[in-house]
Formats: structure tokens, sequence, C-alpha cells
């Protein structure tokens, strides 16, 4: 897709169909956020400010999904996590290696592979597929 060719598209998607159902495989697919047809016009404001400054929206109330259906036992909240270290969750779960994200984000591979770790220790995890079982426990995929 456009995505692929253009690795920095900033692409915000409005979309009357709920987040909950299509946002997570579409920011697997490189998209920077997601609004609902129930954002307010505070939430649009503050979701075209993040993406144009570079960072990954997530709304809170997809925030609050991820967390009722994932195993709350075993995950900390997603507010626990950086704009940084989601832009490289969403990444890592695009298949992207270390190298590539930290050209993709100008920071020094090292920096990459110090926060991969930080967040695997966030989410109580060992590697990206657990990462991918805690945000769908009931064996849904990542389209990518």
């Amino acid at each position: 897709g456009i995505l692929n060719l253009y690795k920095d598209l900033k692409v915000l998607v409005f979309s009357a169909n709920p987040e909950e159902i299509v946002a997570l495989p579409l920011y697997v697919k490189g998209i920077r956020g997601y609004l609902g047809k129930e954002s307010d016009d505070e939430e649009i404001v503050a979701a075209i400010k993040s993406v144009l400054d570079g960072n990954i929206y997530i709304s809170n109330r997809l925030k609050r999904h991820i967390l009722k259906t994932s195993d709350s036992e075993s995950m900390e909240t997603l507010d626990t996590l950086t704009e940084t270290e989601l832009k490289i969750v969403t990444m890592l779960m695009q298949g992207r290696r270390v190298m590539e994200i930290s050209a993709a984000l100008n920071l020094k591979p090292s920096t990459i592979s110090n926060s991969k770790k930080k967040i695997f220790q966030k989410l109580k995890v060992e590697n990206v597929m657990q990462i991918q079982q805690l945000m769908f426990p009931k064996g849904q995929q990542w389209n990518k």
C-alpha cells in the first residue's frame, strides 16, 4: 500500500467505523492516528497536532478498549508508554527491525534497543509476540 511506499507519510484516519474494531490493524499498517465519529473538536485538534508533531495518536477510548480486552494482570496501562515508545511498539508490530526503527525515528540503534527493553519491562513481556497476545488475548491477529 501507499504507506509502504511513503514511510514518513502522516496519516490520520477519520471514520464512522468503531475504532475498537478497525483501528488496531490500521496502526500496524502505519497510520499515525484514528478518530471515530464520536470524537469531539478538542480531540480532533489534539490528534492533528500530535500527528503533525510526528507522534502516534491513540485515543483514550481505544486505550481503554485495549486494556479491557487485555490481560490486565500482566499489562500495565498504555499511559505508561511515552510517545516514542508507542511509535516503537507500533513499528515492532509492523515487523520492523531495530536498525529500520532507528533510521525512521532518527535515533541511535542503541537508544531503540534500550527503549525496547524498557517497553518489554513495562508491559511485562519478553518478546513482540507476547505484546500481540496482550493486545489480542482472544487469538485475533495484527494484519500486516
